[in-house]
């Protein structure tokens, strides 16, 4: 936010509201690099690396039997079901579960100077993408060696080291596309919004069931 605002010609104090998108209840990174709570870990950066949209739905054709099976094709099921693959190559994009030390990190860094003391606010999207799994992990800490820890690392090769702690909360189990207000929502989801409100120390000012605005409620 900070960068954002200088590139435009504002001091950062000038910034009243700064709304982060987050997208959840998983993550994704483009690329190689350290990613804590990737599904499949190592075998799904190889996997993305070599592959592209077209082999992955040929090698893995049932999305049914994914959405229950190993993490690492849990993975794969979210990247189909959320269309995470690159626009112009079709490269798949590595998807792991949402990680709240890293966001904690990202809204404390990109808080606006004027509301220093308060918490960041956020949108939540793509919550439709994994209706009907049976459960959702959040990762509320890293074990580092024989060390546990809820900041995030400042430099790559430790984040490489890091091992996630999650926090389980169980999934919804109908669609959730076709609600339109918070009193609406299933308890399952409510559930999964507080425990990331609190577990990342944000407030939760949106929600989106699906890629359409009507789709789009305000908490």
């Amino acid at each position: 936010m900070l960068g954002t605002a200088e590139g435009v010609g504002l001091h950062p104090s000038a910034v009243d509201l700064c709304l982060g998108i987050v997208k959840a209840p998983y993550m994704t990174r483009v690329g190689n690099g350290p990613f804590p709570t990737e599904f499949g870990g190592a075998e799904s950066e190889k996997h993305c690396n070599e592959n592209k949209r077209e082999d992955e739905e040929r090698m893995y054709p049932d999305l049914s039997a994914l959405m229950h099976g190993t993490e690492f094709e849990q993975g794969i099921a979210v990247r189909r079901l959320g269309g995470e693959f690159g626009a112009t190559t079709g490269r798949p994009r590595r998807t792991g579960w949402t990680d709240l030390v890293s966001l904690r990190y990202a809204a404390m860094v990109n808080k606006p100077i004027k509301r220093i003391g308060s918490r960041a606010e956020v949108i939540l999207t793509k919550l439709d993408v994994m209706d009907g799994f049976d459960e959702l992990k959040l990762c509320t800490a890293y074990q580092i060696g024989d060390q546990t820890t809820t900041r995030f690392p400042r430099d790559a090769e430790t984040l490489y080291h890091c091992k996630p702690i999650y926090e389980t909360v169980p999934g919804w189990k109908g669609p959730i596309s076709g609600i339109r207000t918070w009193d609406e929502c299933p308890t399952e989801l409510k559930r999964y919004v507080h425990e990331l409100k609190f577990g990342a120390d944000v407030n939760v000012r949106i929600i989106s069931v699906g890629s359409d605005r009507e789709q789009t409620i305000i908490l």
